[in-house]
């Protein structure tokens, strides 16, 4: 359904975005355009999201570019842009978290911003119950804890909804169920205040918005499809107004369920049930014929190699062709569909690094798909019948050792899993969903993704146009500012660190080399990739900062544009300066120059900072003569970073002299750390 009169600035249908959404009609008009789409790839319908703005903008008819009506309108979109990216930044983690809401990703082009989201049919649950009237209890039951369980997955991660009613539950013609409207959750409505229905927990008249506001919005929601009435509000109540129990008006429920629904509505929010015990209440036995809960997949088998369920009467996977009969390929593995903190599934190897072993995994609990990262050091450790993981046993002396080197490593998996845990709202970070302690080692249960490394895609294109490489050279930054803001060095930003989604989404992998750095951090740890490390990192004194990942994530645009790795600095020091008009590389000189000085051997005379870093690489790419670039680039900004965030600059040099280092400074180099 379009919105009937077509206007001049609407895309053209068939414009694709993104080299993979296409666009078809017009949908609505409001704060934004929304398209009906596809991607080209799987043929998927999706909806698209512009974000234009016909009182600032303009677009000429058949023309994919944005330009803004005049200077002052500029600062005005580029400032709603940002507004709205914090948002959709925020309700695409929702979406990956916990299946809340419908936003999958957003991306700039064309000089303005576009958000992709879930092209569902169906209608909320408002409208649902105004045509259908009441629930069954086992419908109403189906939906409710479909909703806790998402919640529950939400609360994980310290966010609350905040504005639970029946308008902001979408019941999808396929059975599933949405939640909308999560432009209000804790981290994305931040300055916003939550309007008030009578599903409003008594807390949040007073601005408190925590789990038990959840409870309390769910268990209304829950009363509302078993007697169609919607319950007296938090004021009325507090007035004396009571709330009918079901059984008082003639409908029949199991005497738990209505108590737990009654507790669910206290006044008083620590005397409320919480989430899960709700939950827990609805599938009693009482009303599922004895039976706790109805396996769906009784029928099914989950496949070790892709993490999808098929039919058992079929010998082969229907969707990567692995049998079901199939072993595990590895002695050091883990047995196949071992569960660990009982919630985890563990198939089959997807990665080997000097330090672990990456499976595909699943969680029972929410259905999805995971990367679980097991601490198993090659040559070091070996795996028992018993699944336990221990040192491998080559005398007294060197056993001792290696128990040591062991817990020493497994201490430090434990640091990367809490280090990345923080980052979880950036989507140019790798997320961690949880850290286990189990069969004497640890598991960090990461997002699953699909594509491949830089390096992969480095092995298999050699170069990357100019263009290319510094639209992702742009995204590696981004996510190393958000790390830099927290005082977190990378210190291993490398191709193989840095991983490409299918959608062209830039990912970076990898934090065990990474290190907390403040005004007392003088010494380190030498972790270091060599090409890619600066002079700095090669000293365990070096004066570590973010020049440090600047000089990296440099090296890293160097190969993507050469296909050669940097010469490391001491043969640089005699070599000379790196040129790239001598390898007979085709970029403009302001890219060239921006590179040479993001590259400076000397950390002093380095660009000092990945926000700089981006800012130059983009204003070389507008000024750029040729017009490639600027028509590529424009309206792209180098973000709303403020730089008095970092905390650098008090950092004092280092005084000591080569070997006089304080004991417990260690100097062993540590090369290719791949966990």
């Amino acid at each position: 359904m379009s919105v009937g009169e077509r206007k001049e600035y609407y895309l053209v249908p068939g414009t694709i975005l993104q080299n993979e959404y296409v666009v078809e009609d017009v949908l609505q008009e409001s704060s934004v355009i929304v398209y009906a789409g596809h991607r080209k790839s799987t043929k998927v319908k999706v909806l698209i999201e512009e974000d234009f703005y016909p009182e600032l903008n303009i677009r000429e008819a058949g023309n994919k570019q944005v330009a803004v009506r005049s200077e002052a309108a500029r600062e005005r979109y580029l400032y709603l842009l940002r507004q709205r990216e914090e948002i959709l930044d925020h309700m695409v983690m929702l979406y990956n978290w916990c299946g809340v809401g419908y936003y999958r990703e957003y991306f700039r082009e064309n000089g303005t911003q576009y958000a992709i989201r879930e092209y569902v049919t169906g209608e909320t649950l408002d409208n649902y119950l105004a045509r259908r009237g009441t629930m069954s209890l086992s419908a109403a039951v189906s939906v409710a804890s479909n909703i806790a369980m998402r919640l529950e997955k939400l609360h994980e991660f310290s966010q609350y909804h905040g504005c639970l009613a029946p308008q902001n539950i979408f019941m999808q013609t396929d059975g599933g169920i949405g939640i909308l409207n999560t432009s209000l959750c804790s981290f994305c409505g931040l300055g916003k205040r939550r309007p008030l229905t009578c599903y409003s927990a008594p807390e949040q008249y007073e601005g408190i918005n925590e789990s038990e506001a959840d409870v309390y919005g769910l268990a209304g929601i829950f009363y509302t499809m078993l007697t169609r009435n919607p319950i007296p509000s938090a004021a009325e109540r507090m007035r004396g107004k009571a709330v009918k129990r079901p059984s008082e008006m003639g409908i029949s429920l199991p005497r738990g369920i209505e108590i737990a629904l009654i507790q669910a509505l206290q006044l008083d929010r620590h005397e409320r049930m919480t989430l899960k015990d709700f939950r827990q209440a609805l599938l009693l036995p009482q009303h599922n014929g004895g039976q706790k809960t109805f396996n769906a997949k009784a029928n099914l088998i989950l496949c070790m190699g892709c993490m999808q369920y098929y039919s058992k009467n079929s010998d082969n996977c229907p969707h990567c062709g692995r049998r079901s009969s199939s072993r595990r390929r590895h002695a050091d593995d883990i047995e196949l569909g071992t569960v660990i903190a009982k919630r985890y599934v563990l198939g089959t190897r997807i990665g080997r690094g000097a330090f672990g072993i990456t499976y595909i995994g699943y969680d029972l609990e929410t259905g999805t798909r995971l990367a679980v990262k097991e601490y198993m050091p090659k040559d070091e450790a070996e795996r028992k019948p018993d699944q336990m993981v221990t040192t491998l046993n080559l005398g007294d002396v060197e056993d001792i050792r290696l128990l040591w080197k062991f817990d020493e490593g497994r201490q430090r998996v434990l640091d990367e899993a809490r280090l990345m845990k923080q980052f979880a709202r950036r989507q140019e970070i790798v997320k961690v969903f949880d850290c286990v302690r189990e069969n004497n080692t640890v598991y960090i249960v990461m997002e699953y993704l699909e594509g491949e490394t830089l390096k992969e895609c480095l092995k298999r294109r050699k170069q990357l146009p100019e263009e290319e490489a510094i639209e992702k050279t742009v995204q590696i930054l981004k996510g190393v500012q958000r790390m830099h803001f927290q005082n977190v060095i990378h210190r291993d930003i490398a191709p193989d660190n840095i991983f490409i989604l299918k959608n062209g989404q830039i990912k970076i992998l990898d934090f065990g080399a990474a290190r907390y750095v403040t005004a007392q951090s003088t010494t380190h740890p030498v972790i270091l990739k060599r090409g890619y490390a600066p002079p700095e990192q090669y000293k365990s004194n070096g004066r570590i900062g973010p020049w440090t990942d600047v000089y990296a994530v440099a090296a890293t645009l160097y190969q993507m544009l050469t296909g050669l790795i940097p010469p490391e600095p001491m043969y640089r020091a005699q070599d000379g300066e790196l040129m790239l008009s001598q390898l007979g590389v085709k970029v403009s000189k302001k890219t060239e120059r921006v590179l040479k000085e993001a590259l400076a051997l000397d950390y002093t005379e380095r660009v000092s900072s990945a926000e700089e870093f981006e800012a130059r690489l983009l204003e070389a790419a507008r000024k750029s003569p040729s017009g490639r670039l600027k028509d590529f680039f424009r309206g792209k900004s180098a973000g709303n970073m403020r730089r008095e965030n970092l905390r650098y600059d008090d950092i004092p040099p280092t005084v000591w002299e080569p070997g006089t280092e304080p004991e417990g400074c260690r100097d062993t180099v540590y090369e290719e750390d791949d966990f």
